[in-house]
Formats: C-alpha cells, sequence, structure tokens
C-alpha cells in the first residue's frame, strides 16, 4: 500500500492507494471525532454531495475517509473563479439545509461540549479556500471537518467570503484556476502579502465572541433562525 504524507488539516493527513488503486485519506482524531462523524453520516444520508464519506477507524486510531479527488487552493497565491465561488456558496447553503435537522443534544465538538442553541445548526466553521476541493477549476467538495459544531450559518457564509474574495484594493489579484474572475480591485504592483489580511484564528476567535456578545443581550425568545 503506497502512503503519502500531507502537510496541512490538524496534524497532518496520509493519503493512502491500495493494490486496488483505491485513494483514502488517514486523519487523527480527538474526541470531537464521534461527532463529526456523525454529522457526515446524516449528510450521506441527506444526499449531500462534495463530502468525504467515513470508512471507519485503522489500526492506528486514525479515520479512514473517502479521497476527494481535485486541487486545494492556497488563498495567498491561488483564486477561485467566480463560477466557483458561486458553486460554493450555492452548496453551502444546502448544507446548511441538510444539516438543519440534526440536533445531537449535547455533544462535544472540538470547541467543547456543546448544545445547538435556538438559531444555530452544525456548521462547518472552517469553510476557507483552502478547504475546498476543485475540479477542473469548479468546486467540487468540502473537506478537514474536524472543526465543526454549532453555529449561526451567517457565519460559514461571512469567513467563506472573507476567504474566498480578495477585497483589498491594494492587492494584486491572484490567476483564477479554471475559469475567469471579473475585476475587483485595480491592477498595481504591490503584493498580496501586503494587505493586512487577519488571520483565520483570529476571525474564528472575534466571530464566536461576537455571537456570544449577541447571545447574551438578545433574549432567547426574540431570537430567530438565520437563513443559511
Amino acid at each position: 500500500m503506497d502512503s503519502e504524507f500531507l502537510p496541512g488539516g490538524s496534524g497532518g493527513v496520509w493519503r493512502v492507494t491500495d493494490a486496488r488503486g483505491r485513494a483514502r485519506v488517514l486523519r487523527p482524531t480527538g474526541p470531537w471525532t464521534p461527532a463529526v462523524h456523525a454529522l457526515l453520516a446524516h449528510l450521506a444520508a441527506r444526499g449531500l454531495d462534495g463530502v468525504p464519506a467515513v470508512l471507519g477507524i485503522d489500526e492506528e486510531g486514525r479515520e479512514i475517509l473517502e479521497y476527494l479527488p481535485g486541487e486545494t487552493l492556497d488563498p495567498e497565491v491561488d483564486a477561485a473563479s467566480d463560477a466557483a465561488l458561486v458553486a460554493a456558496a450555492g452548496w453551502l447553503r444546502r448544507f446548511h439545509e441538510a444539516a438543519r435537522d440534526f440536533r445531537p443534544g449535547r455533544a462535544l465538538w472540538r470547541q467543547g461540549e456543546q448544545e445547538l442553541g435556538a438559531d444555530e445548526v452544525i456548521c462547518h466553521n472552517d469553510p476557507g479556500l483552502y478547504n475546498w476541493v476543485l475540479r477542473d477549476g469548479e468546486f467540487a467538495g468540502m473537506i478537514d471537518w474536524d472543526r465543526a459544531g454549532p453555529g449561526r450559518p451567517i457565519d460559514d457564509l461571512a469567513f467563506l467570503c472573507w476567504s474566498g474574495i480578495p477585497c483589498c484594493a491594494s492587492c494584486r489579484l491572484p490567476t483564477p484556476r479554471g475559469g475567469s474572475r471579473s475585476p475587483r480591485a485595480p491592477t498595481g504592483t504591490s503584493n498580496r502579502s501586503s494587505c493586512s489580511r487577519p488571520s483565520t484564528r483570529g476571525w474564528r476567535s472575534s466571530t464566536r465572541a461576537g455571537t456570544r456578545a449577541s447571545n447574551a443581550a438578545t433574549p432567547a425568545r426574540s431570537r430567530s433562525a438565520t437563513p443559511g
């Protein structure tokens, strides 16, 4: 069996190919893994595309997942086409709709033991450009589900847009993979790295803090579900 270590994810992942040419992904597990596997099984039962199937746990305690063929992007040097952005946003909506009736009660997620609020669904919580799978330049799926947990669909969408759309006018746009992109910034010679782009960790922390503050200030009976 051929094995290839792939950096990224949480501690890295391994892509293995058996004698019959079938590719699988091996990833580290944690206390949150049973809840994530239950979510992925629910999404599979709802027929959601672009989600890796759970195939089991290996002898070293790593999860075995279906390998989604395609390529991933580096937000610092790559860009998705407008068509891929539209498709990713549409997929995110379908995901939130498929997850809406998945309410497992109090469960242990990577963020800790949590229960869904009235205005929450189980979100991906990390749908950045680097977790998209593209095939021939088209959006084909989402990987790295270990940060899934309770959240507001609008926060998932905001993070997807923040990561996938180069909004800084002083940055030079990367060349889209497999398609075109409408101009969103003037052509210039400044380097993309000069943009004061917040860190992924900073975005997640500020988003959660804002959600907690909003929830604390809003009476529970007045909160309504946010559309995905």
